[in-house]
């Protein structure tokens, strides 16, 4: 359909065009979500013994689910053509069992591409499915693990929808808004997983990038045309984001700030008077503390700040610390996270402050990409439409539009009104190209030359009818002799009546000057009436020298149309001397043609 005005035949120019219009936002998109970010080794990531399998198999599912069901469409495209030849040829033939095989044989194909296609589709989709589970269960963090499931019952969620779609009418919109609940679902679930506190930094932007991904989702199933664009993207973004989160690795749980827990650790359980000088709160130099001195948990070596309270472990005292005196307590049982956390000290707010800015920095890190991203898709939006309004659709609808000529000269006007002078637009030449969005019975509404108008419908001509008029004058004398709009519509019907090519090597009409005394072109008055009009002509085949004398009547009436009344084949090479037309009693029409030569040849024709 001419409608769908984004297929259509592109030249490798467009192509070129298109695609930057389209790959420069793309690429601007990817780099402000963070695609492109490269991470340096994090000295806080632990053991990924147990991480890398797991996260291998999801990325690994995801990318055979995917690239299984994209084979899988190309094989089922083609075999749907072979099975339509199948059909069709057996529909031919005269016997149903041919039609019964055949018909059997395209909907039982065991072994046909697609099938093998959708058993890898389904392979990668339970790889995928048991890999999330076994992902959440080495996770330290109980959300983490819960949003990974999510993630589970969101993919189960897509898989009914997929299902869905083969019901008609009603499994249409149910899938769909499967399909919606499932993206929420996933961003609602990558939301909170790039801020997980057992995530090191690379699989933390990994979801972060999965969360821009399912928003990218989202945005293609409300947007037309350009929706498949988002989800290509949100498909790109998911690849990277899980290849990220492979990548990365698990870190010792801290306390996290978005739900407002404080985990307490197990403190020693030696009593306090068996501990040796120096204690924990007086460092020696140049050795760091396997134990807060503030809190007292238990801190890894490489770790700058104490993951329960925040207290900075390298701080040097500026005086002499004096040493705490701790009282005998039994040995500390494990303490439930809890929920409200106690009054912060003076202590507490110093100590919290590193941490507490770092964290501020990267949510309004993660807002100003968030704003970025944002930006992007309303400025890819709003470059797109007015891309796809104001310069392709015009230009796909010229493209695809009729193209007809003038074959006489003729006006361009602003109005379908002949009798106005005022209206007229500019005077088109012989030949001019239109550019013919509708053609009625009298009007036409085209653009030529750039500009747009309405000219009277029966002046123009279809490119193969403008054509075999314009090969067959064999010199300028004979358009100029045959001038008048209606001769030439004459000319025309003769060739296609006949089924006569015109050309250099074909049919074509020689003539002298206009107002010679002999000549190839005569206008007798076939008619008592004042406006009888008559065209004689005789046209020559310049392969076959063969000659014809064409004798055409007109209606009286406007438009006047051209009416055949006769044609003679001519012996030799002649020249029209006279034409006299003479009506008898019985109102028969009688033409005498006389040549250079002297000699004539009467003709009597009908009215």
């Amino acid at each position: 359909m001419k409608t769908l005005l984004f297929i259509g035949n592109f030249g490798s120019g467009e192509i070129m065009l298109i695609a930057l219009i389209l790959i420069i936002p793309l690429f601007l998109i990817l780099w402000s979500a963070g695609a492109f970010t490269t991470f340096p080794p994090d000295p806080q990531t632990l053991d990924t013994s147990e991480w890398k399998p797991r996260a291998n198999k999801i990325w690994g599912g995801f990318i055979l689910y995917l690239l299984s069901g994209a084979i899988g469409s190309i094989f089922e495209l083609a075999d749907k053509i072979n099975d339509l030849r199948s059909m069709l040829s057996s529909l031919s033939s005269s016997s149903s069992e041919d039609f019964m095989e055949a018909w059997l044989s395209s909907n039982i194909d065991i072994l046909s591409g697609t099938t093998v296609a959708n058993i890898l589709v389904v392979i990668g989709f339970v790889i995928y499915y048991t890999g999330l589970k076994s992902f959440a269960e080495i996770q330290k963090d109980d959300f983490t693990a819960e949003n990974i499931l999510k993630i589970r019952r969101a993919a189960i969620c897509g898989v009914i929808a997929l299902l869905l779609g083969y019901i008609p009418f009603i499994g249409g919109f149910g899938g769909w808004i499967l399909n919606l609940v499932m993206y929420f679902m996933l961003a609602s679930a990558y939301g909170y997983l790039r801020y997980s506190p057992v995530f090191n930094i690379r699989a933390k932007a990994g979801a972060r990038l999965l969360r821009s991904a399912a928003i990218m989702y989202i945005i293609g199933m409300f947007i037309p045309i350009i929706g498949g664009l988002f989800s290509f993207m949100g498909l790109l973004m998911t690849i990277i984001g899980w290849g990220r989160i492979r990548k990365g690795g698990p870190i010792a749980a801290v306390a996290s700030v978005a739900t407002n827990i404080t985990y307490n650790y197990y403190t020693s359980s030696v009593p306090t008077e068996t501990l040796s000088s120096p204690n924990p709160a007086t460092p020696t130099s140049g050795e760091r503390p396997k134990f807060c001195p503030h809190c007292g948990a238990p801190c890894k070596e490489y770790q700058r700040y104490c993951p329960n309270c925040g207290f900075e472990l390298d701080k040097k005292p500026e005086e002499p610390v004096m040493p705490i005196v701790e009282k005998k307590e039994p040995p500390a049982t494990k303490v439930e996270p809890v929920r409200t956390p106690p009054e912060p000290s003076t202590a507490d707010t110093t100590s919290k402050e590193a941490p507490s800015k770092q964290e501020k920095n990267q949510r309004d890190k993660s807002n100003k990409q968030a704003l970025v991203l944002i930006s992007g898709v309303v400025i890819f939006l709003i470059i797109g439409l007015c891309v796809y309004n104001f310069w392709y659709k015009p230009y796909a609808t010229d493209r695809d539009a009729l193209r007809y000529y003038t074959f006489t000269n003729l006006n361009l006007r602003s109005s379908e009104n002949a009798e106005l002078k005022d209206n007229i637009i500019e005077m088109l030449p012989y030949g001019t190209e239109l550019i013919t969005y509708g053609k009625g019975y009298s009007w036409a509404r085209v653009k030529a030359n750039g500009k747009e108008g309405h000219v009277a419908a029966h002046l123009i001509l279809s490119k193969e009818d403008f054509q075999l008029l314009d090969g067959v004058w064999g010199n300028e004398e004979a358009k100029k002799c045959v001038g008048s709009a209606h001769y030439r519509l004459a000319v025309i019907d003769y060739l296609k009546r006949n089924e006569f090519f015109s050309g250099a090597r074909e049919w074509q009409i020689f003539s002298k000057p206009y107002g010679s005394a002999q000549n190839t072109i005569a206008y007798p008055n076939l008619s008592q009436e004042e406006n009888g009009d008559g065209l004689i002509f005789i046209v020559k085949n310049n392969r076959t020298n063969e000659r014809k004398l064409v004798i055409y009547g007109f209606t009286t009436t406007e438009p006047k149309s051209p009416v055949f009344k006769t044609d003679f084949r001519l012996e030799k090479d002649l020249s029209i001397q006279k034409a006299v037309c003479r009506l008898d009693k019985y109102d028969n029409l009688w033409i005498r043609v006389t040549f250079n030569d002297g000699s004539y040849k009467t003709f009597r024709v009908y009215m």
